[in-house]
């Protein structure tokens, strides 16, 4: 999911909510200001709210933060309010307290001026993730499980635990993309036509139930003012090319694939002045978002997870 979607999708939340009122919805939470993820009672906070979302059936679950809808007011949000460096210490923080990690993105947006941060929890199909030690009021309690029920978070029932079964069972999607990568593979280099050229190294996971032949993949570089766009090569650019052809490239269902020298070009070329500028800061983009092709004609628009 990119940024502009999310952006859309709680905008349109908002443009429904109703002053004082709380919106029913098992997948979504609001909260005025970010967790302080470097205090133990607020991380088990966090646990509970993010992992109940996870845990309840449904679509992509989504936790607002910087907007108390019962008050409507909003706060200025952004993820460093958390004191995390970056979202690996986000997802580590869920790798080291759950017994089985979840995925989870944070996207900082601003909707009508107000400075709003996500968090993106997509369907998991790997319930129930049970806090292994949930600590409230100081007091310790083993292998805890919440889920949602319509805007409140509880502790999971026995019929919880099987609806979560019987939904883990029988809802895997026919197709579940995720790809990440590190900036350390990122290697640019400008051609003798002004053509910038990247090789990339990437981690593509399946974890849907139909194997994917990827036939291209764009990459969208987002820095603060401007948008770098890489394109995979085509079939006739590969066959003189050393590295790895994007197109074909084969995932089976519930694999992984490490693909560390894939090509990319430049949509637009550069001059030796914006390239050698460029070559100053290319590491250092805010996001980075990937569309896939298959061979069938189906795309996705995934954001890459950097670490």
């Amino acid at each position: 999911m990119t940024s502009i979607e999310v952006t859309n999708i709680i905008k349109g939340v908002l443009n429904h909510i109703q002053p004082g009122a709380s919106l029913e919805n098992p997948k979504l939470d609001f909260k005025a200001k970010w967790y302080d993820l470097k205090d133990e009672e607020q991380i088990n906070e966090f646990l509970k709210d993010s992992s109940a979302i996870a845990n309840t059936p449904g679509l992509d679950g989504f936790i607002v933060i910087g907007y108390d809808e019962k008050a409507n007011v909003y706060s200025p949000s952004v993820f460093k309010d958390c004191k995390l460096k970056d979202e690996n210490e986000l997802t580590n923080l869920l790798i080291k307290r759950l017994d089985r990690n979840f995925r989870i993105a944070n996207y900082d947006i601003i909707i009508d001026g107000h400075p709003l941060s996500v968090l993106h929890i997509p369907p998991s199909f790997d319930k129930p993730h049970v806090i292994r030690n949930y600590i409230k009021n100081g007091k310790p309690t083993e292998h805890r499980v919440f889920i949602r029920h319509g805007s409140t978070t509880r502790i999971a029932t026995k019929y919880d635990h099987d609806f979560m079964a019987y939904d883990r069972k029988n809802n895997i999607p026919e197709y579940s993309v995720f790809i990440s990568s590190s900036r350390l593979s990122f290697s640019p280099h400008l051609g003798p036509t002004n053509l910038v050229d990247m090789s990339v190294g990437l981690i593509i996971e399946n974890d849907g139930i139909r194997p994917v032949a990827i036939k291209h993949i764009k990459l969208n570089f987002a820095y603060k003012d401007l948008t770098r766009i890489f394109i995979s090569r085509t079939n006739k650019e590969e066959q003189v090319n050393s590295n790895i052809a994007v197109s074909n490239i084969i995932v089976q269902a519930g694999t992984i694939k490490n693909l560390p020298g894939l090509h990319f070009s430049a949509e637009k070329s550069m001059t030796h002045s914006e390239f050698a500028e460029y070559q100053l800061s290319y590491n250092q983009f805010e996001t980075l978002d990937a569309e896939i092709q298959l061979n069938n004609g189906r795309t996705f628009k995934i954001k890459v997870e950097i670490e």
